[in-house]
C-alpha cells in the first residue's frame, strides 16, 4: 500500500511499521507521567520550595495554560507536515525540559519549565492525534485514538506510583518519565526522511 505525504500526495512508499504508528502513545505515556508525578509527592514539593497548597495548585494549572494556548498552531502547522518529524522535535524539547524540571532552583523557575515543558508536551498531544488520523482508518482509527487517551492517564498512574520512589534522586521526579520516549526518538530518527 502506498503513502500519502500530510497533503495528500502519493509518495510511493510502503505503508508505515507499526512501530511509527504506536509512536505517539508512548509518547503520550510520559506526558501524563510528567504532568501528574508531582502530585503523587505533596509534601516533599511543598517543603522543597516552601509553598502552600494554593501555590501547589498552579503546578497543574501552568501546562494546563500551555496545552490550549499551543494547539491552534499546532493544529496548523502539522496540516501540512510530517507529523513524525514534529512529534520528534517536540518529544526533544519535552525530554530536555523534564530533566530541567528536576534541576528547578526556586518555585518560580519550576511554575515558568512547567509551563514551557507545557507547550511541548501540548504539541505532541495534538500532533500525536493527527498522526494517529493520517496512518489508520476506520474503526482502527477509534479505537487508536482512545488507547492514546487511556496511554496519557496510564502515565498518570506511573507517575503516582513511581514518585514517591524517586523524588530523593537529583534527577528522579520528572526524567524518570520522561526517559521512556528515547524509543520515539530512536524510531522518530531512524524513519525521519519519511512523510508521515
Amino acid at each position: 500500500m502506498t503513502a500519502q505525504d500530510p497533503v495528500g500526495n502519493n509518495v510511493g512508499i510502503t505503508t508505515p511499521p507499526a512501530t511509527v504508528k504506536f509512536l505517539p502513545h508512548l509518547a503520550a505515556f510520559s506526558v501524563g507521567y510528567v504532568l501528574f508525578a508531582y502530585a503523587a509527592v505533596p509534601t516533599v514539593i511543598r517543603s522543597q520550595y516552601g509553598i502552600g497548597f494554593t501555590a501547589f495548585g498552579l503546578l497543574m494549572s501552568a501546562p494546563l495554560l500551555a496545552f490550549v494556548l499551543v494547539q491552534v498552531p499546532v493544529s496548523r502547522i502539522a496540516s501540512g507536515r510530517s507529523t513524525l518529524r514534529i512529534l520528534v522535535l517536540a518529544t526533544t524539547v519535552h525530554l530536555l525540559f523534564a530533566i530541567g524540571l528536576d534541576l528547578a532552583p526556586t518555585f518560580l523557575t519550576l511554575i515558568g519549565g512547567r509551563f514551557l515543558w507545557g507547550l511541548a508536551a501540548g504539541t505532541i498531544l495534538t500532533v500525536g492525534a493527527t498522526h494517529i488520523s493520517r496512518l489508520t482508518d476506520g474503526p482502527t482509527t477509534t479505537l487508536q485514538q482512545g488507547l492514546y487517551g487511556g496511554m496519557l492517564t496510564t502515565g498518570g498512574a506511573g507517575g503516582f506510583l513511581l514518585a514517591p520512589h524517586v523524588t530523593s534522586y537529583p534527577l528522579g521526579l520528572h526524567a524518570t518519565g520522561a526517559v521512556c520516549v528515547l524509543p520515539v526518538l530512536w524510531w522518530g530518527v531512524r524513519y525521519w526522511d519519511q512523510s508521515w
